[in-house]
């Protein structure tokens, strides 16, 4: 879980700078189209504000003006004067409908222009030659009133210029959009929408809010996360668009990471098991093996105390025997010698069945015993067993030369 919830932080940390980059590059963009657009209205302004527009144009004078305006500003394809209504008065060089007089093309724009005596820019269009452009209009003012109104008919073309420079990634699109929602420029696609309608996610996405980003998909209808800011002044729009495969690409990434990550896990669980379980084992067979040890230490202790005992019942088998030929005679000691034999025997016969007992592991409970219940059992058992080591000891001193008799007494404090 917490593998996952880093996983996807990271994944959106990521998709954040991405959109951060887009929003840099449409902020960068809108600054210099707003101050390319602001620069042809001032040049134009010059012009408007003339002294040739004061009463009665002199057509020869302001051709002349508007000839020398537009030699310095290539992109511009024609300069035209008109009348409140929208006539044309004067085009420089040439008319744009390829015939003198008539009405301006977009009269839209121009009313706009009489009516709020401000500079106006016009709508994208394509004009009689299908080349498209768009007009910047400036009213010539003169006591409050509109004499003229002096466009500029301009080709998009340095707007799209603006939306190739800098350091926008070249997979990514980008367009430009009026104020009446038409395609000024397009960065990556057919430039034969420009002057078309934008798409329904672009137009949606103005109307709500100045900047911001949103999902959407081209006119050519490939999926994109797209960056936008609206120019307050002109209430054109500049879109740079992120393609949906770059923009998912750490998806992809992180997909795999995780999967290898989670790949990786699981071997390295696998391997924990395989340890444990062999750490398992060993520890099982360390304790066997220590479990053997000490079974063996225990017999071979048993097998010190069996030998000791079994030395024991036959020294008393053996002295009775042996009293048995001496005392034949005598009835009462017979048959006292020869209980101590069957004594010694049942003794001997229960100290192998706990032999064969420990042999098999069989398991055998404790049992507690008071030894003065015993006592007159034993007893003349340990007489027998003392009598007959001191007369063994007796005969060994013997035959080493000793002639110093020996007594052994018993006490029993029972």
């Amino acid at each position: 879980m917490l593998s996952a919830g880093l996983g996807i932080a990271s994944l959106r940390h990521q998709q954040e700078a991405i959109e951060r980059e887009a929003l840099d590059h449409v902020q960068r963009i809108s600054i210099l189209l707003e101050r390319e657009l602001a620069t042809q209205i001032e040049i134009l302004r010059t012009l408007a504000n003339s002294p040739l527009l004061d009463g009665t144009v002199d057509e020869a004078a302001f051709a002349e003006s508007a000839r020398r305006l537009r030699r310095d500003q290539p992109l511009w394809m024609v300069v035209v004067l008109s009348d409140v209504e929208g006539n044309r008065l004067i085009d420089v060089p040439e008319p744009v409908t390829g015939v003198a007089g008539g009405k301006v093309v977009d009269e839209h724009s121009h009313a706009r222009a009489v009516e709020t005596r401000q500079p106006v820019i016009g709508r994208m269009l394509r004009g009689p030659r299908n080349r498209p452009a768009f007009a910047v209009r400036v009213p010539a003012v003169r006591a409050d009133k509109v004499n003229y109104v002096v466009s500029a008919v301009i080709e998009p073309t340095a707007v799209r210029d603006l939306l190739f420079s800098g350091s926008v990634p070249g997979n990514w699109m980008g367009a430009v959009i009026d104020a009446d929602e038409r395609i000024v420029a397009r960065r990556i696609g057919a430039s034969s929408l420009v002057g078309e309608i934008a798409s329904e996610s672009a137009r949606a996405a103005v109307a709500r809010a100045p900047s911001g980003i949103y999902e959407g998909a081209n006119r050519e209808g490939a999926g994109a996360v797209i960056a936008y800011r609206v120019l307050p002044a002109f209430n054109w729009s500049v879109h740079i668009a992120i393609p949906r495969d770059v923009y998912l690409a750490p998806v992809r990434r992180s997909f795999w990471i995780m999967a290898g990550g989670a790949t990786l896990s699981l071997g390295l669980v696998g391997a924990f098991l395989w340890l444990l379980v062999r750490e398992f084992r060993l520890s099982r067979r360390d304790e066997s093996a220590v479990g053997e040890a000490q079974r063996l230490e225990a017999l071979g202790r048993m097998t010190g105390g069996v030998a000791h005992d079994f030395n024991n019942l036959l020294m008393i088998m053996q002295g009775s025997a042996e009293a048995l030929k001496r005392r034949r005679t005598d009835p009462d000691r017979v048959e006292k010698f020869a209980d101590a034999i069957v004594t010694a025997a049942e003794r001997g016969k229960g100290i192998t069945q706990q032999l064969l007992a420990f042999a098999r592991r069989s398991s055998h409970e404790p049992v507690s015993f008071d030894l003065r219940t015993r006592a007159a059992d034993l007893l003349p058992l340990l007489k027998s067993s003392t009598r007959v080591i001191s007369m063994s000891a007796s005969r060994s001193r013997k035959a080493r030369g000793r002639s110093t008799p020996t007594q052994t007494r018993l006490k029993l404090h029972l």
